[in-house]
């Protein structure tokens, strides 16, 4: 419930997410992400993610350097409706740059958020997976690595 005389973060257009493909998707449906590894020892964030279709597995492994993340998360799907109403859907693709809105738009609306003042080009890289969704700030681009396994 919201106490009145506050809007829904949902609510503001400013916070409306909007995207660009990075990854897409081979086929319908986002990857299970299986893993997510954190480490300051020059390791970074490592988010891996599978999927299953007919007689293979495919992995994929998402990399970001530990310098370039300010922060990320993970919630499950169904508290990022904003970003699938607006059309950043696992229909299309399972890895998105987040142009405006979103959660990095939601942090610059907060008066005490200063990560801008020490990462230049902080953007926000959207994550899909089949249940859960990772969200990364960062100022570097992610790289990716794939493997198919035969079952």
């Amino acid at each position: 419930m919201i106490p009145d005389g506050h809007g829904r973060v949902d609510d503001d257009p400013k916070l409306v997410p909007r995207g660009e493909v990075v990854e897409e998707c081979r086929e319908e449906g986002a990857p299970q992400i299986v893993g997510l590894e954190w480490a300051l020892d020059g390791k970074g964030l490592r988010i891996h993610a599978e999927k299953s279709r007919s007689g293979a597995s495919e992995r994929a492994e998402v990399f970001f350097e530990a310098g370039s993340v300010v922060g990320f998360r993970m919630l499950d799907e169904r508290d990022l409706y904003n970003y699938f109403n607006a059309g950043l859907t696992s229909r299309i693709a399972w890895m998105w740059r987040v142009t405006s809105g979103g959660w990095l738009a939601l942090e610059q609306s907060r008066a005490w958020f200063n990560a801008e003042l020490w990462y230049s080009g902080l953007v926000e890289y959207f994550i899909i997976g089949k249940d859960d969704c990772v969200s990364v700030l960062t100022n570097k681009p992610p790289v990716v690595n794939r493997q198919s396994l035969p079952k």
